[in-house]
C-alpha cells in the first residue's frame, strides 16, 4: 500500500466557528474520507434495500428474508467487541480497506448469483460474509473518523457522520427504485454497489486512518504483575464494579415494583412516587454507593 500523504488533523480553519460542520470539514482528511464513506454507504444501503426485495419477491416467504436479514446484522451483534479489540491491535486502515475489499468481491458475487438463479443457500452464505466483513469494519472505521479532526471541531464531526448514516438509509432505497426504473436490473444494482466500495477503498489509499496500536507497558508480565499488586487502580475497579452492580440492583427493584403496582390504584402510584421520590437520581445513587464501598 503506497505512503500516506495525509495522516494526522492538520491546523484547525479557524475561518469556521470551532465545533462546527463547516469547521470539521475545513481538514482535508476528514472531508475526503467522509465524502468517500457517505457515497460507500448509499451504495449498501441500496443492496440492502434490494436483496430482501428479490428474496420476497423469488419466495414469497416472510421467514427466509428474516433469516436473510438477520445473516446481515448477526454478525454486528457477535462480533461488535472482538471486532474493537481488534481495532485497537491492528492497523485499522489495512483492516478496513481488507474488509471492504471483501464486500466488494461479495457484492461481485451476489450479482452473478441473482443473474444465474443461484441456490438459495448461496445468497444466505454471500450475505454472511459481507454482515461479518461489515461488523469488523465498522469498530475500526468509526472510530477512526472523529480523530481527523482536532478536539475541539469534534462535535461537527460526530454529527456529520450521523447525518450520513441516517441519510444514506433513505437514499440508497430511493437510488434502488431510480435506477431500476431507468432499466437496471437487479443483478446491475449489485454492480453499482460494488463499484461504490471503491469511493472508500481508494482513499484510504493515500490518506491514513489514525494507529492507536502501540507499546503498552502495562502489558509486560513483569509490569501486570506489579500492577496488580498495587492497591489503587484495583480497589477503583472494584469500587466501580460495586457501584454499577448497586444502580443495576436498584434499576431492577425498582421495574419489579413498578410491574407489581396496581395500575388502576393511585394509592400504589403514591406508594411509589414516595418511596423514590426522596432518593435522588440514579447518578446520586451510584455516588453515594461508591463512597460506601470505597476502600480507606
Amino acid at each position: 500500500m503506497p505512503t500516506a500523504a495525509i495522516s494526522t488533523p492538520t491546523t484547525p480553519n479557524r475561518r469556521h466557528r470551532p465545533g462546527t460542520a463547516r469547521a470539521a470539514l475545513s481538514y482535508p482528511a476528514f472531508r475526503i474520507l467522509f465524502a468517500g464513506s457517505a457515497l460507500s454507504s448509499v451504495g449498501t444501503w441500496m443492496q440492502n434495500f434490494t436483496l430482501p426485495a428479490y428474496l420476497d419477491d423469488r419466495t414469497g416467504s416472510a421467514t427466509l428474508v428474516g433469516l436473510l436479514v438477520f445473516m446481515q446484522l448477526g454478525p454486528l451483534m457477535l462480533l461488535s467487541l472482538p471486532a474493537g479489540v481488534l481495532a485497537d491491535r491492528v492497523d485499522r486502515t489495512k483492516l478496513v480497506i481488507t474488509m471492504q475489499a471483501v464486500m466488494l468481491v461479495t457484492s461481485v458475487l451476489l450479482a452473478i448469483q441473482i443473474a444465474v438463479h443461484a441456490p438459495l443457500w448461496t445468497l444466505f452464505v454471500s450475505q454472511l460474509v459481507v454482515g461479518s466483513a461489515n461488523a469488523l469494519n465498522a469498530p475500526a472505521f468509526s472510530a477512526s473518523l472523529p480523530m481527523l479532526v482536532d478536539r475541539a471541531d469534534l462535535p461537527g464531526a460526530v454529527s456529520l457522520n450521523s447525518a450520513m448514516v441516517n441519510g444514506s438509509r433513505v437514499m440508497g432505497p430511493a437510488l434502488a427504485a431510480l435506477l431500476a426504473m431507468i432499466g437496471l436490473s437487479t443483478a446491475q444494482l449489485f454492480l453499482v454497489n460494488s463499484a461504490t466500495f471503491l469511493f472508500l477503498i481508494v482513499p484510504l489509499l493515500f490518506v491514513a486512518l489514525p494507529h492507536v496500536a502501540g507499546d503498552h507497558p502495562e502489558r509486560d508480565p513483569d509490569a501486570l504483575r506489579d500492577h496488580r499488586q498495587g492497591p489503587d487502580d484495583h480497589d477503583e475497579r472494584r469500587d466501580t464494579g460495586r457501584a454499577e452492580a448497586a444502580v443495576v440492583v436498584v434499576l431492577l427493584a425498582r421495574h419489579r415494583l413498578l410491574l407489581a403496582a396496581p395500575h388502576d390504584s393511585r394509592a400504589g402510584e403514591e406508594r411509589i412516587r414516595s418511596r423514590y421520590d426522596n432518593s435522588g437520581d440514579l447518578t446520586s445513587v451510584a455516588r453515594a454507593v461508591r463512597c460506601r464501598f470505597r476502600t480507606p
